[in-house]
């Protein structure tokens, strides 16, 4: 255990001598009145990590450890202490007394694992080796990643409007379905619909260009990994080609309709300053979205890899903001873990990899040398 210094002073001087002892030496703590003499709790991978609780926890094991005419004595003398540290660890030991349920004695424990070994006696054999119906494991949909704000996910941003390409999809599902086994075939037409439901919306900022591009690089590395006929994969390359011109179209439409509303006088009153920002963020888009689509073409990048990219465009465009490049790593980041996880999925690899868990234990040490302190000044108080 690590050993830190907290320079405390002795527990029954605490609050007289709280005003010169604001900080506590070595430790990330601050001392207010005496009463808040620990370190600022954490949380890792879920894990609540508090000094006060481990302070807490070895109060309760002294106290625990009493005669009971000793416990006594010592409580009584803890709740009316100055310290309010003190007073708290008397309270809890007797809000964790007063909650522990009575254990049942050893008759009755036996006669429980009896009754339930009984119970799964009863299983019928034919149940118990009949294997488990096979369960099924919906492909991820992907968030849009915002460089401004949280993550978003809007189910219409995926969904299919045009009827051409729907149609187009659904024929050729069936086709997938016929190919491959049910789990592959879910997944690949999942990332097909992704990318042509992604191209039904106009892009108006760079986190909505790469996305775009990263539904499009998923679908076609899902049907490159799959073992499909060539006369498939060239149908589902044809729609995603499609899926490309399909978007150019409705970018298009949304900078004319932009643009005719502009010259509407009632809604340049009301909403000019927002219409004249959409025009020019969508305009920039348009630009930025076609330039990283060649630049990555031309030097077969891949979007995962394109930071240098996106960065170099996005200094030349500055209505679309220029976020630094550190900024772009983490929004390409994201995807590829979205991607690692299609792929785990799709490879029917369910086991996640462990994290460890690393604590900071000098958080605990606070509390442990605290309640070293304060066991010593109420070492006394039962008589002992």
């Amino acid at each position: 255990m690590t050993n830190i210094t907290f320079g405390l002073p002795s527990v029954s001087s605490l609050e007289s001598r709280a005003s010169t002892n604001n900080a506590l030496a070595g430790s990330k703590e601050s001392t207010i009145n005496g009463t808040s003499v620990f370190p600022k709790e954490e949380t890792h991978l879920g894990v609540r990590v508090s000094a006060e609780a481990q302070y807490l926890f070895e109060v309760s094991q002294h106290l625990s450890s009493l005669s009971d005419e000793a416990q006594d004595r010592t409580l009584a003398l803890m709740r009316v202490n100055e310290n309010k540290n003190i007073v708290k660890a008397a309270n809890h030991f007797y809000e964790q007394q007063a909650a522990n349920f009575p254990t049942p004695d050893k008759d009755e424990i036996n006669r429980l694992i009896a009754e339930s070994t009984a119970k799964a006696q009863k299983i019928p054999e034919a149940l118990a080796s009949k294997p488990l119906s096979q369960f099924t494991v919906l492909p991820p949909t992907t968030q849009l990643y915002r460089l401004d704000g949280p993550n978003e996910f809007n189910a219409s941003r995926l969904s299919i409007n045009n009827p051409a390409l729907n149609s187009k999809i659904t024929e050729l599902e069936k086709a997938v379905n016929s190919e491959l086994e049910p789990h592959e075939a879910r997944f690949l037409v999942s990332a097909i619909r992704d990318a042509v439901g992604a191209s039904e919306h106009e892009t108006r900022s760079i986190d909505e260009v790469v996305h775009l591009q990263y539904t499009i690089e998923k679908a076609s590395a899902t049907i490159a990994k799959l073992d499909i006929s060539e006369a498939l994969k060239k149908s589902l390359h044809e729609v995603l080609d499609q899926r490309v011109s399909h978007q150019l179209t409705r970018q298009e439409a949304f900078l004319r309709d932009t643009e005719l509303y502009l010259k509407d006088d009632r809604l340049n009153r009301l909403a000019g300053e927002r219409l004249r920002a959409d025009l020019s963020h969508g305009t920039a888009a348009k630009e930025f979205n076609q330039k990283l689509t060649a630049n990555l073409a031309i030097t077969e990048t891949s979007i995962f890899d394109a930071d240098y990219i996106i960065t170099e465009l996005a200094s030349q465009s500055q209505a679309l903001g220029t976020p630094t490049q550190p900024q772009i790593k983490l929004m390409l980041d994201f995807y590829q873990h979205n991607a690692t996880d299609f792929q785990r999925l799709l490879d029917k690899v369910y086991v996640l990899p462990q994290k460890s868990l690393e604590i900071d234990t000098s958080v605990l040490d606070a509390g442990h040398h605290y309640a070293l302190k304060v066991i010593e000044e109420i070492s006394g108080y039962g008589g002992n």
